[in-house]
């Protein structure tokens, strides 16, 4: 508990400093300390029931100007993060009640955002969406479901169809048509 109050008391000093034009440094100064915390097994349940992701919500999140806060921070932050994943990592739940998932759309969204920051973002935003949509990520899973459905498969279905259209269209050649 005074580890999540240590990261709420940052997040709010640097709110306080970028607003008096200084240099907000306190998220940065306990960044390594976050990550290694985050990265703990055993301590990913209990932050998750305890909301870190409202608290990282602050750190990520965009200025009050509209501007992105420091890359470093929000980098490891969101590196550590998609590490939280098994049985007892991130659920929809987790997600919905933070709105955790709404700031990493809104930093996917962002023109300013940087094309790696882009990249992790959607890895992070395919990872949680995969269970609500009932997907897997595992392509041995991909490759049973085309066996399955064998002849039937997208591909197929669809090279019938060109099959199809080809006879319809394979008529005889229009009188009024001169051969030029």
């Amino acid at each position: 508990k005074p580890f999540l109050a240590r990261m709420e008391q940052a997040a709010e000093e640097d709110e306080e400093a970028i607003t008096q034009r200084r240099p907000a440094l306190k998220k940065l100064a306990m960044l390594n300390e976050v990550c290694d915390t985050l990265a703990r097994r055993d301590m990913v349940r209990p932050l998750l029931d305890l909301d870190v992701l409202a608290i990282c919500k602050r750190w990520i999140q965009p200025l009050p100007n509209g501007n992105l806060g420091n890359v470093t921070v929000r980098t490891r932050l969101l590196h550590a993060i998609s590490l939280m994943t098994g049985e007892n990592g991130i659920t929809a739940h987790d997600l919905k009640r933070s709105e955790f998932g709404k700031v990493v759309m809104t930093l996917y969204m962002h023109k300013d955002e940087t094309p790696a920051m882009k990249r992790q973002l959607k890895g992070l935003i395919d990872q949680w969406s995969r269970p609500i949509f009932q997907k897997s990520g595992n392509m041995r899973d991909l490759e049973r479901v085309q066996q399955v459905r064998g002849s039937t498969g997208i591909s197929q279905i669809s090279r019938q169809q060109q099959m199809e259209q080809a006879k319809v269209s394979v008529n005889p050649v229009k009188s009024a048509h001169r051969g030029g």
